[in-house]
């Protein structure tokens, strides 16, 4: 009885431990949240962009694969197409597809790269790679700028302006109100800009870092600013050249989300953003597969699936049933069989050759053996005398034996059924009288 009783807490234990590690970790769940994708109907989600694309005849198309499938998908043109980026990412892209996706660029294609390097939304918060890949695969880098007179600024105005933050940022993480709207203006004039007045963004009171700005890691790799930040130093929206193509890049992830778009003078900046990259024959392709809506194999949705849940608790009962009920410590002794000897081993083999092969081809065998045997043993040719002469003249074998034998030779010659065991006998007489 204590050994079932150990083999059921330890089997209770095991199942607790195994439902332990195949389950989710706790954190802020996606399903919750606004996420920038061709689907989501929050207020950060792209639908009301794609929405308001397909009203105007242009076409929108959700990217559920690698980017690998830029360069695959006939469906698209082979340039003018533009991408829509959001960084950071769910699902990091890996190595072979930064390089598809550059590849992709240089040949005339555009991307717009939205990321949240001065917001921070919730969906940021969650566990998502804060790294920026895409940027790092452009060669494109932000930086801190340093203040051009350190000395301007007295120590006491520093930790003034330094408490003020301070205390900001104390007051927005206790009151959840952490993002504050920001203002773009235009930096300069350019044909993107042209209509543009401001545009509509939010920032991060804890996340923000006003004086930024993007540069290229390499010596070849210049970017232009096109929009500054209305409340500090910095810009915020910058245009960069890959190959044949280019893009976009913002700080600011919130530009074109369903309550942004229709702010301040961000949908025209989209449709600026359209006449310069769209090809007549172009698509607006929004990356869903790395915010985690993909066709390919999905973690979340695979461990989140009912029936997986239901096939493990079935195997844990199943399992548990097996332990109660049987019990390797509790089982009888078995006792070992005697091992087999030679004489065993001989008569396994003979029941197998008897069994596997013809009587008239072993009679053949036997008389080929015995009659080599006859002429080594009178040291007489192999083509010489036939046997039964050689043993009439040579050997006291009773005439009767050699009678016998001729007869079984000439059926066995003949193809005839020969009895076996008066063969072997008639052999065995033979090499007795020969001895």
């Amino acid at each position: 009885m204590n050994d079932r009783a150990v083999t059921l807490v330890g089997g209770l234990v095991s199942v607790v431990l195994i439902i332990g590690l195949l389950l989710p970790q706790g954190g802020p769940d996606l399903e919750d949240l606004s996420l920038p994708t061709s689907r989501d109907r929050g207020p950060l989600g792209l639908y009301g962009l794609k929405t308001w694309l397909e009203s105007n005849g242009v076409a929108g198309k959700p990217l559920r694969r690698r980017y690998q499938s830029l360069l695959l998908d006939p469906d698209l043109a082979d340039r003018g197409n533009l991408i829509i980026i959001n960084q950071p990412v769910v699902t990091s892209p890996n190595r072979a597809e930064l390089e598809a996706l550059t590849d992709w660029l240089s040949e005339g294609n555009y991307a717009l790269i939205l990321t949240a390097r001065q917001d921070l939304p919730d969906w940021v918060k969650t566990r998502v790679s804060h790294d920026l890949p895409v940027l790092a695969a452009l060669e494109l880098e932000f930086n801190t700028l340093e203040s051009d007179d350190p000395e301007h600024e007295t120590p006491s105005a520093e930790n003034k302006n330094r408490l003020g933050k301070n205390f900001s940022t104390a007051r927005a993480v206790l009151t959840g109100e952490d993002r504050l709207t920001s203002t773009l203006v235009p930096a300069l004039t350019h044909p993107l800009l042209k209509g543009i007045d401001t545009i509509s963004s939010y920032r991060s009171i804890i996340f923000d870092q006003p004086s930024i700005t993007l540069k290229g890691t390499t010596g070849s790799r210049a970017v232009l600013p096109l929009l500054a930040r209305n409340e500090a130093e910095g810009h915020a929206f910058w245009e960069f050249r890959h190959g044949n193509g280019g893009g976009w890049i913002s700080s600011q992830p919130d530009l074109f989300g369903n309550i942004t778009l229709g702010q301040a003078d961000n949908a025209r900046l989209f449709n600026n953003i359209l006449n310069r990259a769209l090809a007549e024959d172009g698509t607006v392709i929004f990356d869903d597969m790395h915010l985690g809506l993909s066709d390919l194999y999905d973690a979340n949705n695979f461990f989140n699936d009912p029936r997986l849940h239901n096939t493990l608790w079935f195997i844990g009962l199943f399992w548990l049933v097996y332990l109660i009920g049987y019990s390797n410590r509790m089982a009888p002794v078995k006792q070992p069989g005697t091992p087999h000897g030679s004489a065993e081993f001989v008569e396994a083999m003979a029941g197998y050759f008897a069994r596997r092969i013809k009587p008239l081809n072993i009679s053949r065998s036997l008389l080929e053996q015995f009659q080599s045997e006859v002429r080594n043993f009178y040291r007489r040719p192999h083509s010489g005398l036939p046997v039964t002469r050689l043993l009439r003249n040579c050997s006291p074998v009773p005439e009767k034996d050699i009678r016998s034998l001729d007869t079984l030779a000439q059926k066995t010659a003949r193809g005839e059924a020969v009895n076996l065991v008066q063969l072997t006998r008639t052999i065995d007489r033979i090499k007795r009288m020969m001895k």
